[in-house]
């Protein structure tokens, strides 16, 4: 499971913790897809808890992904994230009845 650290933090130390509305933050809005992908892309990792598609592939070629890569700074904070439909500290496996 993910601790504070993996998502927070650019070093994977509570010492490198970055500021949420920082440019250069992992949490930054034009970053969530890449933080999400330091797990989310790793397929030995995913396999270990039986998730085998390929998640940030997935993000990366749907309309939102598309849509990040092109536009400019101020036009990516308004595009779909993962955690704009996953949530953000209330993420639950997509088995989970209460996942959004």
């Amino acid at each position: 499971m993910a601790t504070c650290v993996d998502c927070h933090s650019t070093e994977g130390n509570p010492h490198s913790v970055v500021r949420v509305l920082e440019y250069n933050a992992p949490t930054y809005t034009k970053n969530i897809s890449q933080t999400c992908a330091r797990c989310h892309d790793n397929q030995e990792l995913m396999a270990s808890y039986g998730i085998v598609e390929k998640v940030y592939e997935s993000y990366m070629r749907s309309f939102h992904g598309k849509a990040m890569q092109l536009d400019t700074e101020l036009v990516q904070l308004d595009k779909a994230t993962c955690t704009n439909c996953h949530g953000v500290h209330d993420i639950k496996s997509v088995q989970d009845p209460t996942s959004r």
